[in-house]
């Protein structure tokens, strides 16, 4: 009795520890067997009820530890698996938080789930709840009815749903509406139950699908700038596609209204005269400016009417256009101070100009560079020849 007291309690950890059932199985049997053949021998097991009590009480152990042992196994499962749901619906989140704004988790009644402070900050609302809040108190009238609609069509819906894309209008803090994109998907959790995984993100209002084409490959902009009384003067009436700038730091003065809507399509803020122009036609652009500068500058300072010149350049990477640009000489300003210093100065400024340029473009071939030297060199000879002459303090370039 001894043997079948210590022999039960290691079959109980047998049965707990092993993965085959047809292991814990046989070894049952084989352990009944033998049993049996020492109750036998013993005459107190055979006052008790012989060999059948002692398959009756194996039978009554087998059916227990086999039931402790399913509970065991199901338990052990079910916790795996809500740990790889759980770490798939965290990978899908990642995923949809590299695009989206916020992803939020709702149930069928469309309550949040659980905190979310993504939604916080782009709602602009602080130190808020969301976590069996209803997610439609944060849209409009109209476009709850729309949310609604659309959720219900997708319960209704007994297979499991694709991914569908909305467009509303939701509320931040201060009742503003704030245009996103509602990415939203149906799924189940463990417990059977309904629940949608949504993704929001904020369309901006500067946002553009494509920019519209210019009439041309190459076209030429006509609008003639009326006289400038002084670097600093106010944008040009009626001339849209005119940029004044000064000459010595090529800082723009002033922008007309199609240039300027050019620019924020394009999300740039040009600076300087040179930042209109691409990468690939910035040194020529930078020798003809320089040429114009140089090549009129006495005629400019002998009261000479300026003439128009012709640049050519590629407009903000879009087009190659043509520009006519025209010099405007300030007399008091060059009693401030000698033309010569004028000179050198258009000189460093191109050079510092062209250097940030390089800084920003890191990767420029060796090619560029060599060709950046040569124009530097030859912007060199060419202002060295005009020295003496004075310098003209402001420039207009008519797009």
């Amino acid at each position: 009795m001894v043997y079948m007291a210590y022999s039960f309690k290691s079959e109980i950890f047998f049965a707990a520890l092993t993965k085959r059932s047809w292991c814990y199985v046989l070894c049952t049997c084989f352990h009944m067997l033998y049993t049996i053949r020492l109750a036998r021998e013993d005459q107190n097991v055979l006052d008790q009820g012989g060999p059948a009590g002692v398959v009756v009480l194996y039978i009554l152990l087998f059916v227990g530890i086999a039931a402790a042992r399913r509970c065991f196994l199901y338990n052990t499962k079910l916790k795996l698996h809500v740990q790889r749901q759980t770490v798939e619906l965290g990978a899908v989140s990642s995923l949809l938080l590299v695009c989206y704004d916020a992803v939020l988790e709702v149930d069928d009644t469309l309550c949040l789930t659980a905190e979310s402070p993504q939604l916080s900050s782009l709602l602009l609302r602080s130190q808020r709840r969301w976590c069996g809040k209803s997610f439609l108190e944060c849209f409009d009238d109209e476009d709850q009815d729309r949310l609604r609609t659309q959720i219900a069509g997708s319960i209704s819906d007994g297979k499991s749903s694709a991914v569908m894309a909305l467009h509303v209008d939701m509320l931040d803090a201060d009742q503003n509406r704030v245009k996103v994109e509602l990415l939203h998907a149906r799924f189940q959790n463990l417990s059977n139950e309904r629940r949608f995984l949504i993704g929001i993100r904020e369309i901006q209002d500067c946002y553009v699908d494509s920019l519209a084409p210019l009439p041309n490959d190459t076209f030429t902009f006509t609008t003639t700038p009326r006289d400038v009384g002084s670097p600093r003067a106010a944008p040009l009436d009626g001339a849209s596609n005119t940029v004044v700038f000064e000459v010595p730091s090529f800082e723009i003065l002033s922008i007309g209204q199609d240039v300027q809507q050019l620019c924020q399509d394009r999300f740039l803020r040009p600076e300087n005269i040179l930042d209109l122009s691409c990468d690939q036609s910035r040194f020529a652009f930078c020798d003809q400016l320089q040429h114009i500068v140089n090549s009129q500058a006495v005629e400019l300072a002998s009261e000479v009417s300026p003439v128009s010149h012709q640049v050519s350049f590629n407009l903000l990477g879009l087009h190659s256009v043509t520009a006519m640009v025209q010099l405007e000489f300030d007399h008091l300003l060059d009693t401030m101070g000698p033309g010569i210093e004028g000179v050198a100065l258009t000189e460093a400024n191109l050079r510092k100009l062209n250097d940030q340029r390089r800084l920003r473009r890191p990767s420029t071939s060796s090619s560029r560079r060599s060709s950046s030297r040569r124009s530097l060199s030859s912007r060199r000879s060419s202002l060295r020849s005009s020295r003496g002459s004075s310098q003209p303090r402001s420039k207009t370039l008519a797009l």
